[in-house]
């Protein structure tokens, strides 16, 4: 191979790992973090490790440390809220941290982080800002309209 040239990538692996730190996949995590207690091993094991601070507020730190199935996890919480103010996942390729601001109801009493900041090591590798957010968008109707022949 050619200095400087692109090597090969697993793009079977690369499409998951896509998928699974995309936005919407993301954002999904403070919001079904409760319901995900009741399902995933590893969030039932975690344990609570002290106070971290983040962005001068004094949170709590759970964490589950990885098994034989799991990599770690590490969750910051709001102290008043409860609400999860950054989740650490460890990996193969290191540590992916995804920090949760700017919460605001959207409806209902539906809390949204309405920024997402996500870290792979020390550098930023995606920001999101949500600017909108649409929980019941209407779908064109002639999508739905066979083709005509």
């Amino acid at each position: 191979m050619e200095e400087g040239s692109p090597s090969v990538q697993d793009l079977e692996r690369t499409a998951k790992a896509l998928h699974r730190f995309s936005p919407e996949r993301v954002v999904a995590f403070p919001l079904g973090f409760a319901r995900a207690t009741q399902h995933r091993a590893e969030l039932q094991l975690l344990y609570q490790d002290g106070v971290v601070e983040l962005d001068g507020v004094s949170c709590h730190l759970l964490r589950h440390d990885g098994d034989r199935s799991t990599g770690s996890v590490a969750l910051v919480l709001d102290p008043e809220t409860f609400l999860v103010r950054e989740v650490r996942f460890g990996s193969d390729v290191g540590e992916v941290v995804h920090r949760f601001s700017d919460y605001r109801e959207v409806a209902g009493g539906l809390v949204v982080p309405h920024r997402i900041g996500t870290w792979q090591g020390k550098e930023l590798a995606d920001d999101v800002e949500i600017l909108e957010l649409d929980l019941a968008p209407r779908l064109p109707g002639e999508w739905f309209h066979p083709p005509k022949e």
